[in-house]
C-alpha cells in the first residue's frame, strides 16, 4: 500500500515477521488475509508478491482516503475541546504565514519554492475533497 515493493516483488516471509515482530506463521496468516482480499498475490509453494494496482484501484483509494478524512474532521470538530480547537488555530496561523511568505521561510528560496508548490497541492486537494462532498447534480 505504500509503495515499498515495486509491483511483482516477492514479499520475503522471515523479513516481515521480524519487521513486525510476529512470528512467521502469524505473518504467513496476515499475508493470506491481504491475498484474500487482493492487496497481495498468493502464488502456491512459492510464497507472496506485491500486487499490482490498477488506476482504478488507486482512484477508490483516493477516494476512500478522502472519505475518511471528512470522517475523522467531523469527529474531531464533534468532540474535540478547547485544547484541541487551539492546535487547530495554530496550526491554520502557521500555513497561513507560510503561504503568505512571513516569518523565517521567506529567507530561504528553496523553502519558498516549496511553499509554491504546497499551494497548488493544497488547492487541488480542496477541489478533490469538494467533489467528494458535492452531490451529484
Amino acid at each position: 500500500m505504500l509503495g515499498e515493493w515495486p509491483p511483482g516483488a516477492r514479499l520475503p516471509l522471515h523479513a516481515l515477521a521480524h519487521r513486525y515482530a510476529t512470528s512467521s506463521p502469524s505473518a504467513r496468516q496476515a499475508l493470506l488475509q491481504l491475498a484474500a482480499e487482493g492487496l497481495v498475490d498468493a502464488e502456491a509453494a512459492h510464497g507472496f508478491r506485491a500486487s499490482a494496482a490498477t488506476a482504478d484501484d488507486f482512484l477508490d483509494l483516493m477516494k476512500t482516503l478522502g472519505w475518511l478524512a471528512i470522517i475523522g474532521v467531523r469527529e474531531s470538530i464533534a468532540n474535540g475541546d478547547g485544547h484541541w480547537e487551539a492546535g487547530v488555530l495554530a496550526a491554520q496561523r502557521a500555513f497561513t504565514q507560510c503561504l503568505q511568505g512571513t516569518g523565517k521561510l521567506d529567507r530561504d528560496e528553496n523553502i519558498t519554492a516549496s511553499v509554491a508548490s504546497l499551494r497548488g497541492d493544497n488547492a487541488a486537494l480542496h477541489t478533490m475533497l469538494s467533489a467528494l462532498v458535492t452531490p451529484p447534480a
